[in-house]
Order: structure tokens, then sequence, then C-alpha cells
């Protein structure tokens, strides 16, 4: 037999937390009353911020400034959010890690 109780005891803190876990994301939508978005559609899963060369990760596609996403333009990316912009409408995806 295993002396296992340390072991246990460690793996079983180990096992709380899974660091390669993502985290929860959520679009926000500053459009007009009535109107529709394609913000369930459209996930926030990172953002690198480096001036004009910024970079926005939406769906598993990267997107830079003035890209056009689901008929919205990036108009802004921000450490941990994304602006979008169509029309009168703007839309503002952003990364939520609720632990």
């Amino acid at each position: 037999m295993f002396a296992t109780s340390g072991a246990q005891a460690f793996a079983s803190e180990m096992l709380r937390y899974n660091p390669f876990e993502q985290p929860e994301m959520r679009a926000v939508s500053r459009s007009k009353p009535g109107t529709t978005t394609a913000a369930a559609s459209m996930e926030l899963r990172g953002t690198v911020v480096d001036g004009q060369d910024s970079l926005a990760n939406i769906g598993g596609e990267y997107y830079r400034l003035d890209h056009e996403v689901s008929g919205y333009r990036v108009v802004r990316i921000d450490n941990g959010s994304v602006t979008l912009s169509r029309g009168d409408n703007e839309l503002v995806l952003t990364l939520h890690d609720d632990e």
C-alpha cells in the first residue's frame, strides 16, 4: 500500500483551482433601445494592447483597429475590453473573471 494521506490532501487542494479554465465572457451593449445586436454571438477571449498594433481575439479570430466584426467596426482596444461601433450603436465586449 502507498502512504497517500499527505499526497491526497495536496492533490485535493490543487484540484480546487484549474489554472487553464477560461474566464466567463460577457458582452455589454450600449445600443439604442429596441435595436438588436450580434453581442450574443461575439465573445471577447483576449486583448493585446500595443497602440495601432493592438489585437483583439473575438470568437477565436484576431482583429485590429478599424477591422469589421459582424457588421461592427473595431474602434478601441483596451486591456480586457473592445469597443465596436456600427452607425449610432456602440458595443463594448469585456473579459470577466468572477472568481
